[in-house]
């Protein structure tokens, strides 16, 4: 869609609607302030807006930065300013990617901003052939730039949560649920020094807000790059949020807090064990993670598999990018049994694992689907990567012998199947199709694979 976005606003503002452009650039001038005051107005009274916004980061930086950007696409460009245009479009999209605005607020912001550009041209003098022009262009250009942005947005934002995953990966289970703990310890230091200024305070030692605090700080700024659960993450900064609200200074003194009613201390007791709750429950989940992998193979059990796939879900469904299946079955694993033993067998699981693992990306899991069955939940996938990735693991295993316990070397293949999911919410049906595919591949005469549209 670049391409054909960027050809659009070629003609806009460079061919036959160049005029119109500057024409209407200085007819909705003397609003753009205005709708930009509004614009913030109105975003921040949603909740999910206010996580990225507050009054003072609008007053200081974000107000003027709108409404430059606002007098930009209003205007006229030369081959040299459109191409500058074009570049600083995908840079936000970037940034917003680098920071994780959800789209639909900036598709909010616009619906905003083309709702009180047309309002205004609507109750203008201008003739009624001229301003169904003009609505028209509003829409064009508001539209083709935040196309740009939005495609910038989802290719950049697929980047940093590989990357992010990647480093989360570099915390084993048990580390995670030290890390976990260690953020408990920081809240109760806080609660404590608060319950303590409220009850024998001498007004000597300001208590920072909760957001402001070791524990709020961590929260905000390390977590969300080294603990998986997003969700109870994004539940502790509603919390903190709402403590804060209560509190309602960056900074509170003993005369401040002792202002508190009843009312206010309970709501913020309430608040308190809720974050702690869900600390409670990172810590269950990231031991359970560490039960949760095959003590053979070390990769995945099955049990994991609903929660990641939930997760790769809302990865898709937010960001459009597809998921894929592939099902990998040793080829006559009973014959290696029968002929060489379990311990063999073993042997072959365990090396098996090992060159499916060095064949994952950051952003991809491995599941012991069964007793010689592996699974790949391969993130970012298309139908064509999906097939090199098939044939890559199938080289990686056929490739080179596999070592038995009493140093002979065998030959072992497997066979593949994959699918890419549809998008439906019932991930089952693209499982199917890669076990249909896989059977087809076992059919097929083994050492290969299928893969299903």
């Amino acid at each position: 869609m670049s391409s054909r976005d960027e050809e659009r606003l070629k003609g806009i503002y460079l061919d036959h609607d160049s005029l119109q452009v500057d024409s209407l650039g200085k007819i909705i001038v003397g609003i753009i302030e205005p709708t930009v005051t509004l614009f913030y107005h109105e975003l921040l009274q949603d909740q999910d807006a206010r996580y990225f916004l507050d009054s003072d980061i609008v007053r200081e930086r974000l107000h003027a930065s709108l409404v430059a950007w606002l007098k930009l696409i209003f205007s006229p460009k030369s081959e040299k300013s459109f191409k500058k245009l074009v570049a600083f479009q995908k840079s936000i999209g970037n940034v917003h990617a680098r920071i994780n605005i959800p789209m639909h607020l900036v598709v909010e912001g616009m619906r905003i901003i083309r709702r009180e550009i047309v309002s205004f041209l609507a109750t203008s003098s201008i003739p009624r052939e001229e301003l169904v022009k003009l609505v028209i262009l509003v829409g064009e250009i508001l539209d083709h730039n935040l196309s740009l942005i939005n495609e910038s947005y989802v290719r950049n934002l697929a980047s940093y949560e590989r990357n992010t995953h990647a480093l989360r990966l570099q915390l084993s289970p048990s580390a995670q649920a030290l890390e976990s703990e260690r953020l408990r310890s920081s809240l109760r230091a806080w609660s404590t020094q608060l319950w303590k200024t409220l009850a024998h305070g001498d007004g000597e030692n300001d208590l920072p807000s909760l957001g402001r605090s070791e524990f709020g700080l961590w929260i905000f700024h390390k977590i969300p790059l080294t603990l998986p659960n997003l969700t109870q993450i994004e539940d502790i900064h509603h919390h903190i949020q709402a403590i804060d609200c209560l509190l309602g200074r960056d900074i509170n003194t003993f005369s401040q807090l002792q202002q508190l009613d009843p009312e206010k201390i309970r709501i913020i007791e309430e608040e308190i064990r809720s974050i702690d709750l869900k600390l409670d429950m990172m810590i269950e989940e990231s031991l359970e993670q560490e039960s949760g992998r095959d003590p053979l193979t070390k990769v995945y059990n099955r049990r994991f598999l609903d929660s990641v796939v939930k997760h790769e879900l809302e990865v898709s469904m937010r960001h459009e990018i597809r998921f894929g299946f592939l099902l990998c079955d040793i080829d006559h694993f009973k014959k290696v049994n029968d002929t060489h033993g379990h311990d063999a067998g073993d042997a072959i699981l365990q090396q098996f694992a090992r060159r499916m693992l060095d064949c994952a990306r950051v952003n991809d899991y491995v599941f012991r689907f069964g007793g010689e069955e592996f699974l790949f939940l391969y993130g970012d996938m298309t139908f064509k990567r999906l097939q090199y990735l098939a044939e890559k693991m199938r080289l990686a295993i056929v490739e080179k012998p596999f070592v038995l316990p009493s140093g002979d070397e065998i030959v072992v293949t497997a066979s593949f199947g994959g699918a890419i999911h549809d998008g439906h919410p019932n991930f089952q049906k693209s499982l199917k199709q890669a076990d249909e595919a896989l059977y087809e591949a076992k059919q097929s005469g083994r050492n290969c694979w299928v893969i299903r549209t």
